[in-house]
């Protein structure tokens, strides 16, 4: 395998596989965000039972305000506890699913992060590849037409790298806090009956609002990276196709581009602004002429002021053209003078 088709084909192959790692990390938020809402709501009803509860015990001993100042080992009662015992399990479960959401989006960006940088870098390579043989394919009629759109790609790439890679930074703010879960729903034997009221009153929601504020923020950005390369459908495509056509490529480049030149294979074509030269020297000129290899080169030469063209038999010249086809370059070959006819401008190459 090929340089080309090796660079290729590890630039596609990061860039391919980003559109599910995406989505894994974009399903995975989804599922922690409605997991939080479910628990922001168990949080609300645990806490309001807690304090219906107080508030049936202390209905004949003038209710919570009277005893707002007894502390939790005070008033505590088997419902009591169960009831309390229900809201350290709510907290506990809230905490571990904000920490397996956080994971599931950090490591995921990690992995978006470190795969980008690859490709970048990988693209980069890519180019320096392209350039370094573009001369030779577009002297190439049979590659001339493709090596634009493949390059083209390259810049839409690197567009589409350089864009994430900054969006992803912007995420690097998004901390998902749970530090308020510790705060607010962390059950101690020193709480009061006053305490609970609180609790009870407070809205739960907002934080878990609050709380999801960010997650919100990270959904659009994965949602929008991983829609992007719906976008680049057609470019990875390419890719697929450039590829495949690399390892032919690399085959052929020094064959093509020799046949243009004259030098081996089928670089058959009409040629015009003909050039004979000596040595450095030019001596005379033709202004078309039908090249074949292996076959002999027969041109009209209008030769230089003080040009024998007898003299020239059986020795070298050099033959620089141009072909008709203006997409395939130019022309250059050395020859042997091998006929001379008598009009002495009709000229055999051999």
């Amino acid at each position: 395998m090929g340089q080309l088709r090796t660079s290729i084909l590890s630039l596609q192959k990061l860039l391919v596989n980003n559109p599910a790692k995406l989505e894994a990390v974009q399903k995975a938020l989804e599922a922690g965000g409605t997991r939080i809402e479910e628990l922001g709501r168990t949080a609300d009803e645990g806490w309001n039972l807690v304090f219906m509860h107080l508030t049936n015990k202390f209905k004949k001993s003038g209710g919570t305000a009277a005893n707002a100042n007894l502390k939790l080992s005070e008033v505590i009662d088997p419902e009591l506890a169960k009831l309390i015992k229900g809201v350290d399990s709510w907290k506990k479960d809230m905490t571990a699913v904000a920490a397996k959401y956080e994971k599931s989006f950090s490591a995921g960006m990690a992995v978006i992060s470190k795969d980008l940088s690859a490709a970048e870098a990988e693209a980069k390579k890519l180019r320096g590849v392209a350039n370094k043989k573009l001369k030779k394919w577009l002297a190439s009629a049979k590659y001339k037409a493709k090596i634009k759109g493949y390059l083209d790609v390259i810049d839409d790439i690197d567009g589409l790298i350089a864009t994430q890679k900054k969006q992803m930074s912007e995420t690097d703010g998004l901390a998902f806090d749970t530090s308020w879960v510790n705060k607010w729903f962390t059950v101690s034997a020193s709480m009061t009956v006053k305490d609970f009221e609180s609790r009870a009153s407070m809205d739960t929601q907002a934080f878990v609002k609050n709380y999801l504020a960010d997650q919100q923020k990270a959904d659009k950005y994965v949602r929008k990276w991983r829609d992007e390369y719906k976008g680049m459908a057609s470019q990875l495509a390419t890719m697929k196709k450039w590829s495949d056509d690399a390892d032919e490529m690399e085959e052929v480049e020094n064959e093509d581009v020799a046949s243009v030149r004259g030098e081996s294979g089928d670089g058959s074509g009409a040629l015009k602004a003909i050039k004979i030269l000596s040595g450095s020297k030019e001596i005379g000129t033709a202004d078309k002429g039908d090249y074949k290899p292996k076959a002999p080169l027969k041109l009209i030469v209008k030769w230089d002021k003080g040009v024998d063209p007898l003299s020239l038999l059986k020795k070298k010249v050099t033959i620089k053209a141009a072909f008709v086809d203006s997409g395939r370059g130019t022309f250059t070959s050395d020859f042997k003078v091998d006929k001379v006819l008598g009009d002495m401008k009709t000229i055999t190459f051999s």
